[in-house]
């Protein structure tokens, strides 16, 4: 053994004095994050400035220019001579005045329109016509009292009314439009007493609208939307305010807190938003501002700050990656040691010299327990080995002892004799009972062969059960419904046939009704599934709790279940531990017997017990 001495002296604990440069390294990290945290609150409030003031110029310049039009709207009447011409055509309303008045009103009609980029067109309501510029045409078939903005004019009183954003309803253009409602009379004393009522219907065209604020707003950083009175949009700028339009509960939230930044985020994205009510209309304007600009200036700080702390630590770095090196250069000696399983020597009165004692001693103790435990591990392998191997040839013998009980050629040879004389006595009955028998030996003994297709083992069975159908006549019956594409599938012989003798004598036998056995397979997750089913009396749950605990268990069941513990012990035998057999069952109703297999053909078709001792 080859012993390693070095001299140290002096406690480690003074050693670990080095750890300043760390305390001053956490220092200098938490200064900057404090720092970082300053700089990014001032560009949060710098942020929301912004969208405040964006907020608020929009509203100014909208509400600017939308009582612009109404301002003139309200003097449109007085300087196109309105009164006068209504007043003539109301003394006479007939076809002739009518297109007079027609001819007399399209022109300052037409110049208000044109005069004025926000509004779409303008629609003149009196009780005695209606009238247009002429420049677009009507919607066809078109009666004011027909569309929905009717209910709006008959509701409303006042003399100016923004009605709710929609569709256009009386020209066919169908533009995007708020429609203005302007309510004035007309009387005339000397031509008639009546005072007749005057609806003028002016449509704002909300993509004028959205071009007016695109002019101030720049798009890339901000987004607009407008709303109605009802929250419908007039318009959007930008396609954040789009997406803010599929998040209802978010817009309700910005425009309940009118006048106030919240900070929102859609489609992933980080804004500023806050709502405004636009003055003149009974419309809100809400404003996002996406948070970029923030982002990149809190960047570029950053990005400076990171360069004076990583200059910092990197120094602070070597300083202590060099002291700590020169510290613990006795430990990596001790961890080389470990590796090539040496007893480390070191001498001194500090902590490394304790850890040293310590680990010698728990290298001999640990040396020792492997020895040992190599030890026992071969003995154990051995032992289990012969086991296996003595429980493998044991069950080898079972089964060609149980099969060396019978003299195939004999049996089978006995068997036709008795076939041919019930043929010549006329005993059909007695010949198909025999040749039932026959064909049950012949696959049940299959040659030696443990495996065998699923068609032979379906026809094993069907044998049987014809044998016991014979004996019991009408009160069994049975069904077997296997798919073709399954019967190509090999299994272990000898397992339906004891489930349906089961089924028999502890279900149907007992039962004083006609019992049915219904066979069926297909296809589950890993593997395939046989169930033999019958009708009989079934079994008690705390019956059935117990028999199948056993089956999973692999113990021996109760005296009558002695035929379910052999088919599942040679399942579990030949294909492992993850197939088996389980039970199913209502009881005074029926009984299920499920066999799980593996999907299996085999490459040859001579087998024994080593190819397939898989457990």
């Amino acid at each position: 053994m080859n012993n390693h001495t070095h001299h140290h002296n002096g406690s480690i604990v003074l050693k670990v004095t080095a750890t300043i440069t760390v305390i001053f390294l956490v220092a200098i990290t938490l200064n900057q994050i404090i720092l970082n945290r300053h700089i990014n609150d001032t560009i949060e409030e710098n942020m929301e400035e912004t969208v405040l003031r964006t907020a608020e110029q929009t509203e100014n310049y909208l509400s600017t220019r939308v009582s612009g039009s109404i301002e003139r709207l309200l003097y449109f009447k007085a300087e196109s001579g309105l009164d006068s011409i209504l007043a003539n055509y109301f003394a006479n309303p007939n076809a002739a005045a009518y297109s007079v008045a027609m001819s007399n009103l399209a022109a300052p009609l037409s110049t208000k329109k044109v005069s004025d980029s926000l509004i779409s067109d303008l629609y003149l309501y009196t009780d005695y016509g209606a009238f247009t510029d002429g420049s677009t045409l009507l919607t066809p078939g078109f009666s004011l009292e027909k569309v929905a903005l009717w209910s709006e004019i008959r509701e409303g009183n006042s003399f100016l009314e923004f009605c709710t954003v929609r569709n256009d309803e009386i020209f066919r253009s169908r533009k995007w439009v708020v429609p203005v409602l302007y309510r004035f009379s007309i009387s005339s004393a000397q031509v008639y007493s009546a005072t007749r009522k005057c609806i003028l219907v002016v449509n704002l065209d909300c993509k004028e609208i959205q071009a007016l604020i695109r002019k101030i707003v720049p798009e890339a950083e901000s987004a607009i939307l407008v709303l109605d009175q009802e929250g419908n949009p007039v318009t959007c700028v930008n396609a954040a305010a789009e997406e803010l339009m599929r998040e209802p509960e978010l817009l309700s939230r910005l425009t309940a807190a009118k006048n106030t930044v919240l900070d929102v985020r859609l489609d992933g994205k980080r804004y500023y938003g806050v709502a405004r009510k636009v003055s003149v209309t009974p419309w809100t304007i809400v404003c996002l501002q996406a948070s970029t600009t923030a982002r990149e200036e809190s960047r570029s700080y950053l990005q400076l700050l990171l360069v004076e702390g990583g200059t910092l630590i990197m120094v602070t770095g070597i300083v202590c990656l060099l002291m700590l090196h020169w510290f613990t250069a006795p430990l990596r000696e001790l961890i080389n040691c470990q590796n090539v399983r040496q007893e480390f020597c070191y001498e001194g009165n500090d902590e490394i010299a304790l850890l040293t004692k310590s680990y010698n001693q728990m290298l001999r103790s640990s040396n020792e327990m492997l020895d040992r435990e190599k030890q026992y591990s071969h003995q154990l392998e051995e032992k289990n080995d012969a086991i296996e191997l003595e429980q493998r040839l044991k069950r080898r013998a079972e089964l060609q002892a149980l099969q060396a009980q019978i003299n195939p050629h004999f049996l089978y040879n006995t068997l036709d004799s008795i076939r041919w004389k019930a043929e010549a006595a006329g005993a059909e009955d007695i010949s198909q009972m025999v040749r039932d028998l026959a064909n049950f030996f012949r696959i049940g003994l299959s040659r030696g062969r443990e495996i065998i297709p699923l068609e032979q083992e379906i026809c094993h069975v069907r044998s049987y059960l014809d044998i016991q159908k014979m004996r019991y006549g009408d009160r069994l019956d049975y069904q077997i419904r296997i798919p073709e594409e399954l019967k190509k599938l090999y299994t272990v012989k000898l397992l339906i046939q004891p489930l349906a003798e089961n089924s028999i004598y502890h279900g149907i036998k007992e039962s004083d009704r006609k019992g049915t056995i219904l066979i069926t397979a297909g296809e589950e997750p890993g593997g395939v599934y046989l169930c033999v089913r019958d009708d009989g009396l079934g079994i008690s749950q705390e019956t059935l709790t117990i028999l199948n605990a056993d089956l999973k268990r692999g113990v021996t069941v109760s005296d009558g279940g002695y035929g379910i513990f052999n088919v599942n012990e040679r399942i579990r035998l030949y294909f492992g531990r993850d197939y088996g057999l389980e039970l199913r069952s209502c009881t005074g109703e029926w009984t299920e017997a499920v066999i799980h297999l593996p999907k299996y053909i085999p490459e040859r078709t001579e087998w024994d017990v080593s190819d397939f001792d898989r457990r």
